[in-house]
């Protein structure tokens, strides 16, 4: 099973209005200057907290909930780090950008980042299709307080999986914690991914230059394997072996009904490329000229693709039993590898 994460939230595109380049860094950090990043929960296990960072460097950490340190915590950065965060904020002009990034999609997460400098306070909403230089931004805030060692409680992180026909997903690519209890990731399931489209253009001498990708999430995708009851007539038309082997024979097909289960994840992750590829040749196609309608025009694109994705995801649940019923499981492999081979 599939699950189309902040993506095909982000799936529709992040606008980017580039920011004029070769400014000089601030002289001096304001006094008041305050810059806070706040991460909201989504339908699965995306971490929720805050981090808050100071004149003086000082890092407040709030953990809410899916974040491995619950609770405050506090550190202190270099002048140096905060007088780049003030850097990066008027090169990609924060107090001009919209004060909200939205789209009417209700299982993404939330960003929100303020800053406040020179007496001056602005917050700004990351829903959806946000410009890359707020992106951008985030990332770096998260960069200079160190907020991974809180949030992930350990020092790698679980970097997104772009689609490659050269890549394949394994087992160890579903890195989040199986839910104890959730009634839309339902564990007999066996697995659940997670995935995103990112999708973007920038208008250069009035020429869209768009680019979009298919992106796996493991530290929001979770693995619990063909033991399931759902998968007991998988694993039973796997053993083959005498009953006097009847531990081996078991493992034996779990494995089995291990590999089907990886295959029809991939499929899943296989479909978000196809996606992918319909936008992106709507890029391709209108490449002359940028989108006359903008953002909203590109967004209501993209919601049409989203609704049509997820449609075809769960029919493809439906008519596969989430990959337990093999004969229609082999049908859907066989059709999107034709799809995509064109």
């Amino acid at each position: 099973m599939s699950r189309l994460v902040a993506s095909i939230a982000v799936a529709a595109v992040i606008l980017c209005v580039c920011p004029p380049t070769g400014l000089a860094q601030p002289e001096a950090i304001p006094a008041d200057f305050l810059i806070k990043l706040e991460r909201t929960a989504c339908f699965g296990s995306c971490p929720v907290y805050s981090v808050t960072i100071d004149a003086q460097g000082t890092v407040i950490y709030e953990g809410t909930s899916s974040v491995s340190v619950e609770g405050r915590q506090t550190d202190r950065i270099p002048a140096s780090a905060v007088n780049a965060l003030l850097a990066t904020a008027e090169r990609i002009g924060f107090y001009d950008l919209r004060d909200s990034y939205r789209a009417p999609i209700t299982d993404l997460p939330t960003t929100f980042v303020t800053m406040t400098a020179n007496g001056r306070t602005k917050r700004i909403e990351d829903h959806f299709s946000a410009p890359p230089g707020l992106k951008e931004l985030e990332r770096q805030i998260d960069e200079a307080a160190r907020t991974a060692r809180w949030v992930r409680g350990a020092p790698r992180a679980h970097n997104p999986i772009e689609w490659s026909p050269n890549r394949k997903l394994t087992v160890e690519d579903f890195r989040a914690d199986v839910p104890r209890r959730s009634q839309q990731a339902n564990v007999q399931r066996g697995a659940l991914s997670f995935m995103r489209i990112e999708a973007g253009y920038v208008c250069r001498d009035e020429r869209a230059d768009g680019s979009v990708r298919a992106i796996f999430l493991p530290g929001e995708s979770w693995w619990a394997g063909a033991q399931s009851q759902m998968w007991e007539r998988v694993r039973d038309s796997k053993s083959w072996l005498s009953a006097s082997r009847h531990d081996l024979e078991m493992k034996t097909a779990i494995n089995e009904a291990n590999k089907e289960l990886l295959k029809h994840e991939q499929l899943h992750f296989d479909m978000a490329e196809l996606a992918a590829r319909k936008i992106r040749r709507v890029f391709e196609e209108d490449k002359a000229a940028c989108p006359t309608g903008g953002d909203d025009a590109l967004n209501r694109f993209v919601g049409e693709v989203t609704r049509d994705f997820r449609q075809e995801q769960a029919r493809y649940d439906e008519e596969t039993k989430h990959g337990t019923f093999l004969f229609n499981q082999g049908k859907w492999e066989s059709r999107v590898k034709a799809a995509l081979s064109k």
